[in-house]
C-alpha cells in the first residue's frame, strides 16, 4: 500500500481548514504572507512544499504541524 507523501496530505487538509475557519484562500495567503500565485501552486501541486511553507499553513490555521501533515487528520473546531 503506497503512502500519500505530504503534499497530497497537505492539500487534502487545507480546504477542511479553511471551512472550519470559515475562510478562503485569500484569507489564507494573507495570514501567511504567500501570495496567491505561489498558494495556487503549492495547492495544485505544481510547487514543492517546503518545510518553512508548512509551518506557515499550520500556523495560520492554527493546527500543529505534524496533524496538518497526517492522513488521518481530523477537522479542527474552531471559535470564530
Amino acid at each position: 500500500m503506497r503512502h500519500p507523501d505530504h503534499i497530497e496530505v497537505l492539500v487534502e487538509n487545507v480546504p477542511k481548514c479553511l471551512d472550519a475557519h470559515g475562510w478562503t484562500r485569500r484569507d489564507l495567503c494573507a495570514a501567511t504572507g504567500l501570495q496567491e500565485s505561489n498558494m495556487s501552486r503549492i495547492l495544485s501541486k505544481k510547487e514543492n512544499l517546503t518545510l518553512e511553507r508548512a509551518s506557515r499553513f499550520a500556523e495560520a490555521l492554527d493546527v500543529p504541524l505534524c496533524e496538518l501533515l497526517s492522513a488521518k487528520f481530523e477537522i479542527p473546531s474552531v471559535s470564530h
